[in-house]
């Protein structure tokens, strides 16, 4: 907002506003406390006229972006600034202005007029009225408004005359012998008085509760260790599933009802500290389990080879985890260092429980001379049927038992014919396609595509020493074409009897069907003279 002085050909700047999409929408007259008004789609701002630059007081008035937004300030008891919009009939009021103090505050929170009947729509104008003739002792304040179809309505705007008169409370005497008994007691905390019991009371709960477990899981620990090798021994023991050497522990112990897939992230004896000192000890009993099992693998080098930091001797990983301790200082508990510890052995004990894997199944492995001889006898005496397919580890299973039919699973013919030629445990790169359909073709192994260099071209051509053939020459003319006198014309001519070939003309032919049209008559001339 600038300002433009008739005595003077300077333009002197007010006020702006920061934002670009922020309007200035009404401005009022300075009244007698020096104060002007302004309005704009976001704000409503006091400005002293001494000190333009900096308002006095700015508020949001939270209306939607409206360029009909405008201020009237009215002068009752106290200056009052209603804002209201020619879109719709919401006005709201802001009581502020300068206190007693000398400085500028807002009495009151602002709020709104709720118009009469429900009259929210649109108006052409209004304008606000003092009416002392209705009141001789007190003005009266009303706000005419004149609709868009012409009628006038009037709203009459009073306050509450039964205002509030501040309160005086004086305590007693019998009070005030009682305050120093209520400066003892604690403070309330409200809603949080309720809970029975604190944070740290739970985690020291918690702990406690760890500590008897680990005291009571002695014992079970010691049972568990014994029933280990005889585990290979039980009945339920999951077919066509590879265990790790917790899961073998997890299902030696009290077993849950279902067990999940996720029963690595459950707890066992095994995660204790007896567990850990029975694993550094070498009293787990992995020779019999490795003897039990018809198949064992490790996969600590492996494990090693995905995550470099790892070790794959798991007794060093103890060490290698001695890096991620936190600094020791005296601040530094007991109870921190104990945690400290008993995490890294946990850990330790997990890498180790998971890097064993066992199966109750071992892999098939190719048959033998005698096998085969027997299965190519079979083969034979079917009629040229071909053999049953022999799977490696995981075997196929009917989804539904057939009634008054073999129990054992016969693969269809179409997929014995595809395996026939395969070999279990046979190299991929070098098996040989045969194809039964075309004798006279000659395969070779599939090999594995590598990238070669390309050959450089020499820039002299090489003149070849074998001198180049000399063909027959050949008549170049087309051979004459012989009429007969038969009935009918000979049609296998090698020479077209037609103006046109049969093939795609690339150039556009004029005509009533060409692709352009032709080019029109030119109109008579009129000849004009005497």
């Amino acid at each position: 907002m600038r300002a433009n002085f008739f005595k003077s050909k300077s333009i002197n700047k007010f006020f702006s506003i920061a934002g670009s999409h922020e309007l200035f929408t009404s401005i009022e007259d300075i009244s007698d406390d020096n104060i002007l008004r302004l309005c704009s789609t976001k704000d409503i701002s006091w400005i002293d006229q001494r000190y333009p630059s900096k308002p006095l007081l700015s508020y949001r008035h939270d209306r939607e972006f409206d360029r009909c937004l405008e201020t009237w300030t009215i002068s009752l008891d106290t200056p009052l600034t209603f804002l209201s919009s020619r879109k719709n009939g919401l006005v709201s009021v802001y009581d502020a202005g300068c206190s007693d103090d000398g400085l500028f505050r807002m009495a009151s929170p602002p709020y709104s007029l709720v118009p009469g009947s429900g009259n929210w729509g649109r108006y052409a104008g209004q304008t606000f009225l003092q009416q002392p003739l209705t009141n001789a002792t007190k003005t009266s304040l009303s706000l005419v408004r004149l609709s868009e179809r012409g009628s006038v309505q009037c709203y009459d705007l009073f306050s509450d005359h039964h205002k509030e008169s501040p309160v005086s409370v004086l305590p007693s005497g019998d009070l005030q012998a009682n305050f120093s008994d209520f400066s003892k007691l604690p403070p309330d905390p409200g809603p949080l008085g309720v809970q029975e019991l604190s944070g740290p009371g739970l985690f020291q709960l918690l702990s406690n509760d760890v500590e008897l477990d680990e005291e009571e899981q002695h014992g079970a620990a010691s049972a568990l260790m014994e029933r280990l090798p005889s585990y290979w021994e039980k009945e339920d023991v999951p077919f066509e599933t590879m265990l790790t050497t917790y899961d073998i522990a997890f299902r030696t112990s009290v077993e849950p009802g279902q067990a999940s897939r996720a029963d690595f992230l459950a707890g066992c004896v095994l995660n204790s500290r007896q567990g850990y000192r029975a694993f550094t000890e070498g009293r787990l009993p992995m020779v019999s389990l490795e003897s039990g099992a018809l198949w064992h693998h490790n996969i600590a080098p492996t494990l090693t080879c995905l995550d470099g930091t790892l070790v794959s001797n798991i007794g060093e990983l103890e060490e290698l985890l001695h890096q991620y301790d936190l600094a020791d200082g005296t601040d530094r508990s007991s109870t921190s260092v104990r945690l400290e510890s008993t995490a890294r052995e946990q850990l330790v004990l997990d890498m180790a429980l998971s890097c064993d894997v066992f199966s109750s199944q071992s892999f098939s492995k190719s048959q033998d001379a005698g096998q085969a001889l027997e299965v190519m006898t079979e083969a034979l005496s079917l009629e040229d049927e071909p053999p049953p397919v022999s799977f490696g580890y995981l075997r196929p299973v009917q989804k539904e038992p057939v009634e008054d039919g073999p129990e054992d699973f016969t693969s269809p013919l179409g997929v014995r014919l595809l395996l026939k030629d395969w070999d279990i445990g046979s190299d991929p790169e070098k098996y040989v396609y045969l194809d039964v359909y075309d004798g006279s073709t000659n395969s070779q192994p599939v090999r594995r595509m590598t990238h070669t260099q390309p050959t450089e071209i020499s820039a002299t051509p090489q003149v070849s020493q074998v001198p180049p053939q000399i063909l027959p020459s050949t008549s170049a003319f087309l051979p004459r074409n012989t009429v007969g006198f038969g009935s009918q014309q000979n049609l296998a001519s090698g020479v077209p009897t037609w103006s046109q070939e049969l093939v795609a003309s690339t150039q556009v032919l004029p005509g009533a069907y060409g692709g352009r049209p032709g080019k029109k008559k030119g109109g008579k001339k009129r000849v004009g003279g005497f």
